[in-house]
């Protein structure tokens, strides 16, 4: 039965014409996977980087969420430049570009991988450097005695407005009110704190939190004495190309003029650009649910796929009120798409049977980084193509 094709059911919008058809015939053909539309993905690039220039934003584009070469390229062509976090992600981006702009934002790097990346960074080759505790701060000066050096910051111990979707306590970088001590141990070295960094200005891309967390970072690296060249908002990033002006214009005027002001979206990027091809294997009624069954593994292939677009179903009798609920195949019980991800039903709609083509949309870069193998439900395929 598994290699029965009977018909195909695709999200019903968000996918381009020239990318439908393409998952159409891999729907025909029995060819499953992942999709990416490139053409798509290069598109938003260019909304994205004529919006950051109109504003004067320094855009870049975060490794982690995908170190495909054909991912890195087109960012690179789009002028914008990389967050990365280690030797790995360095040369991912250099590999795509030689002289693209890059953002070193780290947690902590192994030892092993320490000495080979102060050396680029003396040499320029890292534009910028942001330490994410006093003591790697230190660590760095020693090293790069003389040079500009960056921390990465927390709102911890601020009084944040009520509701503000904003991480604490976070295990990211150093109080606001550190500042001071961190300037005295880059003057130490004759190095000047001239970067801060935090890790997202929001957690749910809400406007009011990123202008929030700028007019933070200036106001108490002005309480330092600091004389600031560049504020990175860190990674997150509203999900439509059309709502960047507005966001742009309001980050950018919390920001003095002559302060440069990053962000460093991930997932954003790769927004509608990537679709999974699958296959139903069964479809399971209790009295309070149907369950789909998926040939994948939902926590070993989507994780932080969130937003997923979800093929239109019906019901399997008239006035049915039971939610349709996606799990994959691996023995686990929480192999579930998680339930604040609802499946769209209406009475007439297709009915998947075993065998069916299915195609999730909106699958996240990350879900190629993250995905493995389990419980024999192996990585699923990957092609990026152009529309």
């Amino acid at each position: 039965m598994t290699d029965v094709i009977t018909a195909a059911l695709l999200p019903p919008d968000r996918l381009s014409p020239a990318f439908r058809d393409v998952l159409l015939d891999r729907c025909a053909s029995g060819s499953y996977g992942l999709v990416a539309d490139l053409t798509t993905l290069d598109d938003r690039y260019a909304a994205g980087a004529a919006a950051a220039q109109r504003h004067g934003i320094r855009l870049l584009c975060a490794v982690k969420a995908s170190t495909h070469p054909e991912v890195l390229a087109g960012a690179a062509r789009a002028g914008l430049g990389f967050d990365v976090a280690n030797a790995f992600e360095v040369a991912a981006a250099r590999e795509a570009s030689p002289s693209a702009f890059l953002s070193l934002t780290s947690p902590g790097l192994p030892f092993g991988e320490r000495a080979a990346l102060y050396e680029a960074f003396r040499r320029g080759e890292i534009d910028r450097w942001h330490c994410d505790s006093l003591a790697q701060l230190e660590e760095l000066a020693r090293e790069c005695p003389g040079s500009p050096v960056g921390v990465r910051v927390n709102l911890d111990g601020l009084e944040i407005p009520e509701g503000m979707p904003l991480w604490r306590p976070s295990r990211f970088g150093i109080r606001l009110d550190q500042l001071p001590l961190a300037r005295d141990i880059a003057a130490g070295y004759g190095c000047s704190l001239r970067w801060v960094h935090a890790h997202n200005g929001s957690e749910e891309n809400d406007l009011a939190s990123y202008v929030f967390t700028a007019s933070a970072i200036v106001s108490a690296a002005s309480a330092a004495g600091l004389k600031l060249a560049s504020v990175d908002l860190g990674g997150g990033l509203l999900s439509e190309p059309a709502d960047l002006d507005p966001f742009f214009s309001a980050v950018r005027a919390a920001v003095p003029a002559g302060v440069e002001v990053i962000l460093e979206p991930g997932r954003f990027w790769m927004t509608d650009c990537m679709a999974l091809v699958t296959q139903v294997l069964d479809v399971k009624e209790t009295a309070s649910q149907v369950v789909l069954l998926l040939d994948l593994g939902l926590m070993s292939h989507l994780q932080w796929a969130d937003h997923i677009r979800i093929p239109v179903l019906g019901t399997l009798v008239p006035g049915d009120t039971r939610p349709w609920r996606i799990c994959g195949r691996s023995c686990f019980e929480e192999d579930w798409l998680d339930e604040w991800e609802p499946i769209p039903v209406a009475e007439g709609g297709p009915l998947p049977r075993p065998g069916d083509p299915f195609v999730l949309g909106n699958i996240t870069g990350y879900a190629i980084e993250l995905a493995c193998d389990f419980n024999g439900v192996h990585r699923p395929a990957a092609s990026f193509l152009r529309t």
